[in-house]
């Protein structure tokens, strides 16, 4: 406190008493909200100690290939963030090197999260796919993650589907 004396010293003197009880004010206020950061950040830092860390959390489900309809259906368990990319991309790399059908149906409908990283790799998998005249699509993500998709214009370039009907309906006007 003794700064904010000597500010108060140097500005009061050259000002009305209003200017000097408004700095007295401010100060004032900015003092209590630095005590209520404090023990926020106090109580946050508590919790984050008393807490386990929080592993990584990404699984991923490969179903039987459908070879009848052409499609591979992967259901994505989890988040795709900074901490689970390199695992998914591990994971997606052995799924895609040992593709039996011409398309990837991603399910989505137990991903809870997924990051810029997360969006640019989804985008680099429909480029390999396109490259190779096969198809990724998208089925039942959430309303959350289909927000962020529509955000980055992701779902104009993947299609996202809420049903494998229409999925494989999009993926025939495709072919």
């Amino acid at each position: 406190m003794d700064l904010v004396k000597q500010l108060r010293e140097l500005v009061c003197p050259t000002f009305t008493n209003a200017i000097c009880l408004t700095f007295d004010t401010i100060f004032s206020l900015l003092n209590k909200l630095g005590k209520i950061l404090y023990n926020v950040k106090s109580i946050k830092f508590n919790i984050t100690k008393k807490m386990s860390p929080i592993q990584p959390n990404i699984e991923f489900k490969v179903y039987e290939p459908d070879t009848q309809r052409n499609f591979q259906k992967v259901s994505i368990i989890g988040n795709i963030d900074r901490d689970t990319m390199e695992k998914a991309r591990t994971q997606m790399e052995v799924i895609l090197n040992n593709l039996p059908t011409g398309s990837v149906m991603l399910d989505m409908e137990n991903l809870e999260f997924i990051n810029s990283e997360g969006i640019g790799y989804l985008s680099d998998i429909f480029s390999r796919l396109y490259a190779d005249n096969k198809h990724l699509m998208i089925l039942k993500a959430s309303p959350r993650i289909m927000d962020i998709f529509q955000l980055v214009g992701l779902n104009q370039i993947i299609p996202c589907c809420d049903t494998e009907e229409e999925c494989l309906a999009k993926l025939s006007q495709a072919s």
